[in-house]
C-alpha cells in the first residue's frame, strides 16, 4: 500500500542525515564496545576461511576498546577545571535550584547532564539539549515545586533528529526529533507498535504518530501545542562542527583504526588456537598407519619406519604471529598519535622536546575548541530554559578555560628548577610558580588562591 504524503513527509530523512546515519551508530558502539560491537558486522571474513570457521572465530573475538579511554580523558581534561557559571536571575528561582538538582527529570545534576552530553558530542561528534516543560500548569509557585512543573533539559542524539530546516543564516527554522517514550503497556501486554514524531517550531509544536496500518505505514497528527521560546527549543552540541547540525567525532578516525585492531587480534587468536601446540612425528607401520590418530593427550603425524630421521616435534611459523603482533602496537601508537594523547596517556615513544610540545599545543587546541562549544551549547539552553519561564534576559555567564596544560606536571616543576640555576630573571621565576599553583589546584577558593599567588610575587 503506497504511503500519502503526510506519512511520506513524516518518515522523510534529510539527505545530511542520512549520510551521517551510519557514521553516527559505528562511533556510538565503538565507544560502547562490549556484545554488541563484537555480534555486528566489524569482524571481516578472512579469503581462505569457510563460513563455518568464520563463525567460530567470531565467537572467540575480542575488542580492545581505546575509543572510549580517548573520548574520557579529554572531557576528564575540560572538567577537571574550573568552570565559571553565574546564573544571573535564575539563581534567585526556587524552581531553578531545583533543576540544579535534577535537570532532565531523570534525578541527574545540571552539571552531571552537561558532562554527558560533552562526552557524548565527542562519540558522535554532535548531540542536542531540547529544553522542554511539562504541559501542567499549578495555582502557586508552591505547587509547581511539588509536582515539578520546571523547565528541563533532555539529550537527544543525533540518530533521533531525523530532518530539519534553516533559514538562509542557517538557524533553524524547525526540526523533527523522533521520541523515545515509555513502555505503556500493561503487564503481560506489549506495546503498540507506534513510532512518535515531535516537529517543534519557533513558536509551536506538532506531534506526529505513525502506525502499522494494512501492511503499510500511516501518519496522523495527534496532539499540538504553542510555546514562549521564540526559537527552536534545541540546542547543538558539537566537538567540532563546520556546518549548522553536523559534527565532526572525536573518533573519526580513531575508530576505524580500533576496528583494523579488532580485526588483527582476531586473527592472531586463530593463530594461537589453531597452532599453538607442536605435533609429534614418529615412525609408523604402513600396513598400519597411525595417520592423525590420537595419541593419549597429544596426536601424532607417522612416517615411514625406515626413515632416517628420529621421531621429533613440529612446530608452527611463529613469523605470521610476529607480524601481527608488530602490526597491533604499531596499530596501537596511530590511535594516540591521531588522538595526540601519546604524551598524556603513557604511551613511551622516543620523541623530541619540540615533537611532544607539537603534540601538546594540537591537543590543547582540540581542547580548547571543545570547551568554547560547551560554553556556547550551555549559555543557549539556559537562555532557553528563561524564556520557557518568560525571563527575556537573565544575565547568566558561563566561562570554560581557555587552555589546556597536558604536559607533565613534574616537567614543568623541572623546568623551573632549572630555570632558577641559570639564574633566568626573578619575574619569569614567578609566573613559572603561578602555573604550576593554578595547574595543581585550579579548584582552590579564589581567597586562598589570590593569597598564595601574592606571596609568590612578593618573595
Amino acid at each position: 500500500m503506497a504511503e500519502d504524503r503526510l506519512t511520506q513527509a513524516v518518515l522523510r530523512k534529510r539527505a545530511e542525515y542520512r549520510r551521517a546515519e551510519r557514521g553516527y551508530r559505528f562511533f556510538e558502539d565503538s565507544y560502547k564496545g562490549g556484545a554488541d560491537y563484537v555480534e555486528s558486522d566489524n569482524l571481516y571474513m578472512h579469503t581462505f576461511e569457510d563460513g563455518e570457521g568464520f563463525r567460530e572465530r567470531k565467537e572467540r573475538s575480542y575488542y580492545y576498546n581505546y575509543c572510549a579511554p580517548i573520548v574520557n580523558a579529554y572531557n576528564s581534561f575540560i572538567y577537571r577545571q574550573k568552570i565559571v557559571r553565574d546564573f544571573g536571575k535564575l539563581a534567585d528561582s526556587a524552581l531553578f535550584g531545583l533543576f540544579l538538582g535534577n535537570c532532565d527529570r531523570q534525578g541527574n545534576s545540571y552539571e552531571d547532564f552537561i558532562r554527558g552530553a560533552s562526552k557524548w558530542s565527542s562519540v558522535t561528534g554532535i548531540q542536542f539539549i531540547l529544553v522542554d516543560k511539562p504541559a501542567e500548569t499549578a495555582a502557586t509557585m508552591k505547587e509547581e515545586m511539588e509536582r515539578g512543573i520546571y523547565p528541563y533539559f533532555v539529550r537527544v542524539p543525533p540518530t533521533n533528529v531525523w530532518d530539519w530546516g534553516l533559514d538562509r543564516w542557517g538557524n533553524l527554522l524547525w526540526a523533527k526529533i523522533l521520541e523515545t517514550h515509555a513502555d505503556e503497556g500493561e503487564f503481560g501486554k506489549d506495546a503498540a507498535g507506534v513510532m512518535r514524531f515531535r516537529v517543534w517550531y519557533r513558536d509551536r509544536w506538532e506531534l506526529y504518530e505513525v502506525e502499522q496500518s494494512g501492511g503499510g505505514r500511516k501518519a496522523r497528527k495527534a496532539d499540538e501545542g504553542e510555546h514562549p521560546v521564540g526559537e527552536v527549543p534545541l540546542v547543538p552540541v558539537c566537538h567540532f562542527a563546520e556546518e549548522p547540525m553536523t559534527g565532526f567525532s572525536l573518533l573519526n578516525d580513531i575508530a576505524y583504526v580500533n576496528r583494523a585492531l579488532y580485526n588483527w587480534c582476531s586473527l592472531l587468536d586463530e593463530i594461537l588456537y589453531r597452532q599453538t601446540f607442536s605435533q609429534l612425528v614418529m615412525p609408523e607401520d604402513p600396513k598400519s598407519p597411525i595417520n592423525d590418530k590420537a595419541l593419549g593427550t597429544a596426536r601424532g603425524l607417522g612416517f615411514p619406519p625406515d626413515s632416517r630421521h628420529a621421531p621429533h616435534f613440529i612446530s608452527p611459523d611463529a613469523s605470521q604471529a610476529r607480524v601481527l603482533m608488530e602490526q597491533i602496537e604499531r596499530g596501537i601508537e596511530e590511535i594516540y598519535r591521531l588522538a595526540t594523547l601519546r604524551g598524556a596517556v603513557g604511551v613511551t615513544e622516543e620523541s623530541s622536546g619540540v615533537a611532544r610540545s607539537y603534540d601538546f599545543m594540537i591537543t590543547n587546541n582540540t581542547l580548547s575548541s571543545k570547551a568554547l562549544n560547551m560554553e556556547e551549547a550551555e549559555m543557549k539552553a539556559l537562555r532557553f530554559w528563561a524564556k520557557w519561564q518568560g525571563i527575556a534576559e537573565p544575565g547568566n555567564v558561563v566561562e570554560y578555560p581557555g587552555e589546556f596544560e597536558v604536559s607533565s606536571l613534574g616537567e614543568e616543576m623541572e623546568n623551573i628548577l632549572k630555570a632558577a640555576e641559570l639564574g633566568i630573571s626573578e619575574r619569569f621565576q614567578q609566573v613559572m610558580k603561578e602555573r604550576i599553583v593554578k595547574r595543581m589546584a585550579p579548584r582552590l577558593p579564589r581567597e586562598d588562591m589570590e593569597r598564595i599567588l601574592g606571596e609568590i610575587r612578593h618573595t
